[in-house]
């Protein structure tokens, strides 16, 4: 995380930079995971209740659930495409900041 801005390479190894709040990025990298997941055939509640539980945390606990999903998500990051990789990448590195 350099000034609000998660950079990294894709898996080209081209430099990628995701910008803004960085909070709202959880959501849509998370829904990426959940619906690949899911239209594999896995079931997703508990990791979708994680991601509410983030969203209605407060900002004290909001970690926890965000680094409890990604442990989910790395179960399963053998199912996931690029795309999805990618997705978790963001989260990792949102986490390490």
């Amino acid at each position: 995380m350099e000034g609000g801005v998660v950079v990294g390479r894709d898996i080209r190894g081209t430099d990628v930079s995701v910008a803004g709040k960085i909070s709202a990025a959880i959501r849509p990298m998370g829904d990426i995971i959940l619906r690949e997941l899911q239209d594999k055939g896995v079931d997703v509640k508990e990791a979708d209740n994680l991601l509410t539980e983030y969203d209605n945390a407060s900002d004290n606990v909001r970690e926890s659930f965000l680094t409890r999903f990604a442990a989910w998500a790395r179960t399963h990051a053998g199912e996931l495409s690029s795309n999805g990789i990618a997705a978790l990448s963001v989260i990792l590195a949102i986490l390490k900041q």
